[in-house]
């Protein structure tokens, strides 16, 4: 089974604080001298909007399922499960502001999927949560 959790990921922002934080954002990116590459990439940044969001309980809905599937995942035989995310997913928002929601908004979830549970150095792949990698 494969879910894609990347929709989950995205908040929808109000107009108005849209329109603040791409002010903001540029004006960062002016101060630090940006390109004008860097400057189109950040207003067409600051544009996108996927067509579809959750809202806040059906994100933590979806942790639930997600963390409920780790927890049962010894009653199920032959069964993968592929949760496709963004890197961002990863990232907390106390050093990432453009973070808008990750795994560690749900404590149960992240003690079963953060760092501290598995060997950050090797992939073991007969456990029953392997990270693949980025994706494209």
């Amino acid at each position: 089974m494969t879910l894609d959790f990347r929709p989950y990921e995205y908040r929808r922002i109000p107009p108005a604080a849209k329109v603040k934080q791409q002010n903001r954002l540029m004006r960062e990116a002016v101060e630090r001298g940006a390109t004008q590459e860097e400057l189109t990439a950040v207003m067409a940044d600051a544009e996108y909007e996927p067509p579809v969001s959750y809202s806040d309980a059906a994100y933590m809905q979806m942790l639930t399922l997600i963390r409920r599937f780790i927890d049962e995942v010894d009653w199920l035989e032959h069964f993968l499960l592929v949760i496709l995310t963004s890197p961002l997913f990863y990232e907390s928002k106390a050093f990432n502001p453009n973070v808008k929601r990750s795994y560690f908004d749900y404590d149960a979830l992240q003690t079963r999927i953060g760092l501290e549970v598995h060997d950050a150095k090797r992939a073991n792949p007969c456990a029953a949560l392997a990270h693949l990698g980025e994706t494209i």
